[in-house]
């Protein structure tokens, strides 16, 4: 008891200055050490990047569930018929999001025999993946939800192509 009772006193003996340095006032009155601050707003960061990246690359919950299974099972290969099974689709859907998630250059396609395979291109897309699959995980019915309110693959087409052609020049 008393040893508890000089380190709250020790606590609230220090000087202001260090007070500052080392908690982060919030207006709800929760103080945050600098780390936990940064923690929290690198988590923020990463959560938006994530929700980015599933409006901008995935057309539908297959499509991430695809990307994700293949994430998953690196370095394992994956042909359509696998996938499609994998996915509860028909072989020429499962083969339609592959090729997709291929252009995209998400994942990669090797033409003999004809399978699909995550490779990684950089630490910073591995993290990224990593995030989104943690937070599909976690909050599958909203990123489900945010997948089906996004634009139809009909308007992600037509931007597409403008996309392959600013990349062609």
């Amino acid at each position: 008891m008393r040893e508890d009772a000089t380190s709250v006193a020790s606590f609230l003996c220090r000087p202001l200055v260090w007070l500052e340095r080392n908690i982060r006032f919030e207006p709800a009155g929760r103080g945050y050490t600098d780390h936990q601050a940064r923690a929290m707003d690198e988590d923020l960061s990463l959560s938006k990047e994530v929700d980015q990246f599933i409006l901008q690359e995935m057309d539908t919950v297959p499509h991430l569930e695809a990307l994700l299974l293949l994430w998953n099972s690196r370095p394992k290969e994956w042909t359509a018929e696998e996938m499609a099974h994998a996915l509860y689709v028909a072989p020429a859907t499962a083969h339609a999001i592959l090729q997709r998630l291929a252009r995209r250059g998400l994942i990669v396609n090797r033409e003999d025999p004809d399978s699909y395979h995550y490779e990684s291109v950089s630490a910073k897309r591995d993290r990224l993946i990593e995030a989104v699959e943690a937070a599909y995980r976690r909050d599958l019915v909203r990123i489900s939800r945010m997948i089906h309110a996004a634009a139809g693959p009909a308007i992600r087409d037509f931007a597409e192509a403008f996309r392959f052609k600013k990349e062609e020049e």
